[in-house]
């Protein structure tokens, strides 16, 4: 215990150390940080009051159905820390300079594994974390819960789920490592990730928001009476369900039902934590010293000769291309964490595309819902632009002083190396907005299409330009810096960006469901206006997002 006291000790301190140098730029650039994240904090806050009073007081929807839809939130945040869990532990714990470091010194495997293990937890989960202390904090603020009581549950309830996701992430790591020694790593592999497409998508197809409203609003107006008996038997017996009744139970004043669902959460953590140390115990230093012989039983090499077409003299923009898909290809990390999103995109096309969105005479639901689903088709893009736009400067690595210094223009490189990117991720930006709103009119089907495509290149660049502001050349690991605290600063502006395109949207789609209940004429509906207003806005934000990576260039150089 003293030695793990003591390495923790020193590593709070060089964390210290290394993010209080002073400079100029550096300075400016924590200030920013730090601005965004507190204007995030307040507006997140502001954002969870309006939207619960607009669905309680305008909507009525009631307490139960509000909780409800915060379980499914919950439910997404729950798979995203595990998912992120599994990959950044891959990172952190098998592939890390600092791991090999300490394997060199007389400390035991499993100290080793404890260390990286809250290295890991802090890491991948901090933002995840901060977004969803925002949102409460203006929950507790809508429902005068007191601050101790908020505390109390943020210890209690908010931990426990966020470890729980973390520790389940870590134990699926070491599973399919120590499986992959008898089964091999590709059959793994792709059986976990079958495992996961499949558990996510019974989940959406058996918790469809609308037919859950269309159950409780029969009851109108006693909609804040619990309505258990109308949930799917298996999500009673899922975390995120058990934080949303917490809250549900925690404004009705029963606090007996709230401490039940409390140590349940808390019950759940604490074996999940413990089966992950205990699994650390016995696995972890096997599979670290297994895993180059599974690396090399993944990638399989061509054994055939080259081509002369192969090693013919390409063009400068070619070599550039070529160079960056053979890099993207031959990283094991890259390509599972690519196949693990688009499985992930598939899921949601095919549990979202069938809701059925006019099952209620309720237009503001029906717009609720649009927007909502909308919104998550952005997110998708954003965590896609974030995982692979914002490290493709910082994984030039030394490399890219060596480019600087030729004859080539540095910038137009970049761009040449953004391209393939851009185009596969606004190829699958236009298909899911596609699918998710094949069932409306041509009218609101190109709206949303155009706002999308928009709005992804808007992303993209703007992620890559963030990418150049926060570029650390000194790490070569793409999922450590989709993780770091500019990709944070990052996300979060991109979240504004996406609460802003709801709200320009908001009118139009509202008259858009006016019509289909009323029977208006589509000309009375203005879509010309929100789009000329989000092009302009989108257009500014590009050009100060190159600005700002054309000084960032010159400023690293």
């Amino acid at each position: 215990m003293k030695q793990l006291l003591h390495i923790l000790k020193y590593k709070f301190i060089s964390f210290i150390k290394i993010n209080t140098n002073f400079s100029f730029l550096l300075l400016l650039r924590d200030i920013g940080g730090s601005a965004i994240y507190i204007l995030f904090a307040f507006g997140a806050y502001i954002f969870s009051k309006e939207l619960i009073y607009y669905l309680l007081i305008k909507w009525k929807l009631g307490l139960f159905l509000v909780h409800e839809f915060f379980s499914i939130v919950l439910f997404i945040f729950f798979v995203s820390i595990n998912v992120g869990n599994i990959i950044v532990s891959y990172s952190t714990l098998f592939k890390s300079d600092e791991v090999n470091y300490m394997f060199s010194k007389p400390i035991h495997p499993t100290k080793i594994f404890i260390i990286k293990f809250l290295d890991n937890f802090f890491y991948s989960s901090g933002t995840l974390f901060f977004v969803l202390l925002a949102f409460l904090l203006g929950y507790a603020d809508y429902f005068e819960i007191s601050l101790f009581t908020m505390l109390a549950f943020l210890i209690l309830n908010i931990l426990p789920f966020i470890l729980s996701a973390a520790s389940l992430g870590i134990i699926v790591l070491l599973l399919i490592l120590q499986l992959s020694k008898y089964f091999g790593l590709k059959r793994v592999v792709f059986s976990i990730v079958g495992i996961y497409a499949v558990s996510i998508l019974v989940y959406f197809l058996n918790s469809s928001p609308m037919k859950l409203v269309n159950e409780v609003l029969k009851h109108y107006p006693n909609v804040d009476l619990y309505f258990g008996n109308f949930l799917p038997e298996f999500v009673k017996y899922m975390p995120n369900q058990w934080l949303a009744s917490s809250l549900y139970w925690l404004v009705k004043g029963k606090l007996s039902f709230t401490i039940s669902f409390t140590v349940l959460q808390l019950c759940l953590s604490m074996v999940l934590s413990i089966l992950a140390l205990y699994l650390g115990d016995k696995w972890y230093y096997s599979s670290w010293i297994s895993l180059p012989d599974l690396k090399n039983k993944f990638s399989k090499r061509s054994k055939g000769k080259i081509s002369k077409s192969e090693v013919a003299v390409h063009s400068k923009n070619f070599s550039i291309l070529k160079k960056e898909w053979l890099t993207f290809f031959r990283e094991p990390s890259q390509m599972i964490h690519a196949s693990v999103l688009l499985f992930l995109l598939l899921i949601f096309i095919s549990s979202v595309s069938n809701i059925p969105f006019y099952g209620s005479q309720n237009t503001q639901i029906r717009s609720l819902i649009l927007l909502s689903v909308f919104t998550f088709n952005i997110f998708l893009i954003s965590t896609l632009a974030l995982r692979f736009i914002f490290p493709i400067i910082s994984l030039e690595g030394k490399a890219s002083w060596k480019v600087r210094q030729s004859p080539n223009n540095y910038l137009v490189i970049l761009f040449i190396k953004l391209i393939p990117y851009l185009l596969i991720i606004v190829l699958l930006s236009s298909l899911l907005n596609l699918f998710t709103m094949r069932n409306f009119y041509f009218e609101m089907i190109m709206f949303t299409w155009a706002i999308s495509f928009i709005a992804s290149i808007t992303i993209i660049i703007l992620n890559f330009s963030l990418g150049a502001l926060f570029a650390n050349y000194k790490e070569s690991n793409p999922i450590r810096i989709a993780s770091s605290q500019g990709a944070s600063i990052s996300f979060l502006i991109t979240f504004f960006y996406l609460i802003f395109l709801v709200l320009i949207m908001y009118n139009s789609v509202d008259s858009y469901f006016e019509f289909i209940s009323r029977r208006i004429r589509f000309a009375d509906i203005d879509f010309i206006f929100p789009l000329l207003i989000i092009s302009l806005s989108s257009l500014v934000t590009i050009i100060v997002s190159i600005a700002l990576l054309q000084k960032a260039i010159k400023a690293d150089f």
